[in-house]
């Protein structure tokens, strides 16, 4: 007997035990996540890199002129 079956077996005969484990490791997991990452569960989004749409904040698409790919005809 392998040890999928015989956890398998023993998840079978003992239901509420598996339903509370199941409950304490996302309590534990949500525990740990409250405790170590406290400063990076916010809703203030930043982005670390410099994208192209904060350079070009201060442009307007009015002024700005896109680049035309070259015509293959």
């Amino acid at each position: 007997m392998g040890v999928t079956e015989r956890l398998a077996r023993a998840s079978s005969r003992h239901p509420w035990r598996v339903l509370l484990g199941w409950l304490g490791a996302i309590v534990v997991a949500l525990g740990l996540a409250v405790t170590l990452l406290p400063g990076n569960l916010t809703t203030e989004g930043h982005v670390t890199d410099n994208p192209e749409s904060v350079r070009r904040s201060g442009s307007s698409i009015a002024t700005s002129r896109p680049t035309r790919a070259a015509s293959t005809s």
